[in-house]
């Protein structure tokens, strides 16, 4: 009796370590990638757009393309989970070097800078910061400082002056925290695709 009183003990402890991780992974994570994106810069945006599209184009072999939204938007659509489940590998683990004679030196990280910065979800950046650059020359946005961190301005709707303000990135981490249904992204990236024609319905 005392043994399976034992086993069960060691389940109900790994069974409430799993609920314990999963609840501080809904709460830490967004935080943590949330005071990042505070910190970002519209150079970094240039930098993560650049990294997600070598990523797509050297770890996937598919080719996306900042001035073809609608067809890039499909490419990531279909590839979403396969881009998410790579990205450790990718960028922070790196290249295996070898010497002239073919044996293997050392690895070194395809982007020194990203992986020093490497945190939970980190694709939600790169890939966030791409979506926002093709709807951004798609409707001839732009970054605009908030407290939250830079939001993508666009002049668009029924008020060309104020607009419409949305962010990406900040979508890509609700939807990773659990926050927004996963099955939100595939709506959310059709909208962005479709951003002129849906704003003109609802404003007629």
């Amino acid at each position: 009796m005392s043994v399976f009183i034992w086993i069960g003990g060691i389940i109900t402890a790994i069974l409430l370590t799993g609920i314990g991780w999963g609840l501080y992974r809904l709460i830490h994570y967004p935080k943590v990638c949330l005071t990042r994106w505070a910190k970002v810069t519209e150079s970094d945006i240039q930098r993560y757009s650049t990294a997600c599209e070598k990523y797509f184009r050297e770890e996937l072999k598919l080719e996306l393309d900042l001035c073809d939204l609608n067809r890039s938007m499909e490419v990531i659509i279909q590839n979403y989970n396969r881009a998410w489940s790579r990205d450790y590998e990718y960028f922070k683990a790196g290249v295996l070097q070898r010497d002239n004679k073919g044996k293997p030196v050392s690895f070194v990280p395809r982007d020194k800078a990203l992986a020093k910065e490497y945190f939970p979800w980190f694709m939600v950046f790169p890939l966030g910061c791409y979506i926002g650059e093709m709807v951004r020359k798609k409707y001839h946005g732009q970054w605009v400082a908030s407290e939250c961190g830079l939001m993508l301005k666009l002049p668009i709707g029924s008020d060309s002056q104020d607009g419409i303000t949305l962010n990406p990135v900040i979508k890509l981490i609700k939807i990773n925290a659990g926050s927004a249904d996963p099955l939100e992204l595939l709506a959310y990236l059709t909208f962005l695709a479709n951003l002129d024609s849906e704003v003109g319905k609802a404003a007629s």
